[in-house]
């Protein structure tokens, strides 16, 4: 993973050195509090644990999904079957699996998981939005491993020399 972080910083270095200005008139980026510092560093740590938590919980769907496919016993004819609008074909089908007493157990818990990921991904990209940090608001918005590769502070390095 290390590999992708040094990639990450080595492309922002040449968009950086190429935007054909000279680097002494480039405008130096006004200094942040120390307060908002903090502030977007807690952001930050919020992030990343969220990201575990729902890499945890994307993990556990992923076998309960599985599971469900090979052993579960679902009636060909539920509400949402053979639906010809994808959306709400599969809301009635999750509001089966949640609410019939005919659905399997395990059926109910992979759909409430699956309702769990998406709420908490929406609240992982609302804590890297108010985290500022872009690295953080891109992969909060396609994947969750990366928020766990991406070094952890706020302040970007001077590329060696």
């Amino acid at each position: 993973m290390t590999n992708l972080t040094g990639a990450i910083g080595r492309r922002w270095a040449i968009a950086e050195a190429s935007s054909g200005e000279p680097a002494d008139t480039k405008p130096a980026a006004a200094p942040v509090p120390g307060a908002v510092r903090a502030r977007r560093d807690r952001r930050n740590r919020a992030a990343r644990g969220w990201a575990f938590g729902l890499l945890i919980a994307l993990l556990i769907q992923f076998g309960l999904g599985m599971y469900v496919n090979l052993f579960a016993n679902i009636p060909l004819n539920h509400p949402g079957h053979g639906a010809n609008d994808f959306f709400a074909g599969s809301y009635h089908s999750v509001a089966w699996a949640e609410t019939s007493p005919h659905a399997p157990l395990i059926l109910a818990f992979h759909g409430g998981l699956g309702l769990l990921l998406v709420l908490g991904s929406v609240w992982l990209a609302v804590l890297a939005i108010r985290g500022r940090r872009a690295g953080f608001v891109w992969a909060a918005v396609l994947c969750y491993i990366i928020i766990l590769a991406l070094p952890g502070r706020t302040e970007r390095q001077a590329p060696a020399a």
